[in-house]
C-alpha cells in the first residue's frame, strides 16, 4: 500500500479495515474482496515486523478463499506460500 510503503503501518492498517467494513456491508462476511483485505493486512503486519499478527491475518485469508474461491485456486495457493514464508521467518 502507498502507506505502508513509506513506514505509515497504522494508517494502512486502518484503511484496510475501513474497506473491509464497507465489503461485509455489502457482500456480507465472505467474499474474496474480504480475503484480499485480509491478506493486505497480513503483508503490512509483515513489514511492521509483527509476523505472529501477519500469519493470523494470512490464516484468516486462507480460510476465506477456501471456502469462497475453492482448494485449487490460485488466490488460494498464494495464501498457502504467504503462510510458508511467514513460519520461515517466525521459527528463524
Amino acid at each position: 500500500s502507498i502507506f505502508g510503503d513509506k513506514g505509515r503501518y497504522n494508517e494502512a492498517l486502518d484503511m484496510y479495515q475501513k474497506a473491509i467494513a464497507i465489503y461485509e456491508s455489502v457482500y456480507g462476511e465472505k467474499h474474496k474482496d474480504i480475503a484480499t483485505a485480509y491478506n493486505n493486512i497480513g503483508h503490512v503486519l509483515n513489514d511492521k515486523g509483527d509476523h505472529n499478527e501477519a500469519l493470523m491475518m494470512h490464516q484468516k485469508a486462507l480460510a476465506m478463499r477456501e471456502s469462497v474461491l475453492g482448494e485449487k485456486h490460485p488466490d488460494t495457493a498464494m495464501s498457502r506460500k504467504n503462510i510458508g514464508k511467514l513460519l520461515e521467518i517466525i521459527r528463524k
